[in-house]
């Protein structure tokens, strides 16, 4: 269980750096030049400080997200994803509108992080019997094989 757990995670935080490397890039080219989505941030401070400072603090956590995935016990870094796209959603739901209009499929951005938060969440609870199934079924296997009779050459 605990490798479901450590790839939902190291998916997350790679969706997470990339997206937020990207949303840097073009949040800043919007800011600087006055191109793209984020056009009309053109010499809007407090609007890139804000976004560069979200945008930042997503990749920040993915690289922590990505270290606690080897750790013994992976789940607390599942809630830290879940979190981390948690965050992100009062945005999308107060300014809903507005982002919609300045461009982008800002449903499609919404459904990935509720996604995610469910795919991070259900990872980070217990399963017990699923838990239970995986172990039986990892001690079951060398058993099977303890249990068969040694190959004899026959002449």
């Amino acid at each position: 269980m605990n490798t479901i757990r450590r790839w939902i995670i190291r998916i997350d935080a790679t969706l997470l750096i990339i997206a937020g490397v990207a949303s840097l890039i073009i949040s800043s080219l919007g800011y600087y030049r006055g191109v793209g989505p984020f056009a009309f941030m053109h010499h809007v401070e407090v609007g890139h400080v804000g976004l560069i400072q979200a945008y930042l603090l997503a990749i920040v956590l993915a690289v922590v997200m990505l270290v606690g995935s080897r750790s013994k016990d992976p789940r607390p870094f599942n809630l830290v994803g879940a979190a981390t796209h948690l965050a992100i959603l009062p945005a999308y739901l107060l300014h809903w509108n507005y982002l919609g209009a300045v461009g982008g499929d800002i449903r499609r951005v919404f459904i990935f992080h509720v996604v995610m938060i469910a795919a991070e969440v259900w990872a980070a609870a217990p399963h017990r019997r699923l838990e239970h199934h995986l172990a039986r079924k990892e001690h079951a296997a060398p058993r099977a094989e303890q249990t068969r009779a040694p190959a004899t050459i026959s002449g």
